[in-house]
């Protein structure tokens, strides 16, 4: 008996991972077929260096939240939203690719 409540317990602390009074941003990207990988500050702290088709979860206090992605030296964008407490929040970086075609 003394075994099994060893089990249970050490379930119970693994069961609940995802703490109640705070917000989960998962953040990811999808598949691209070119792309480095992008650098993810939440409020100020590099929480990844996000490749393409991969996510993090990262999970923050209720209230303003500040995300920056950048990818080169220089370009960066910034998103900002308010969260709320047992929130998840879904966000998508990407990048943008312009080809030019020079026709004659």
């Amino acid at each position: 008996m003394e075994k099994l409540s060893l089990i249970v317990g050490i379930f119970l602390c693994f069961a609940s991972s995802e703490p109640v009074e705070k917000a989960t941003l998962i953040l990811y990207r999808g598949r691209e077929f070119l792309g480095n990988a992008h650098e993810i500050r939440v409020n100020d702290k590099l929480v990844a260096n996000l490749a393409a088709n991969a996510y993090i979860e990262v999970y923050v206090s209720p209230g303003k939240t500040s995300i920056e992605s950048s990818i080169y030296r220089g370009s960066k964008r910034v998103f900002r939203l308010v969260t709320e407490p047992a929130q998840v929040y879904y966000i998508k970086a990407y990048e943008e690719v312009d080809f030019w075609i020079v026709t004659s």
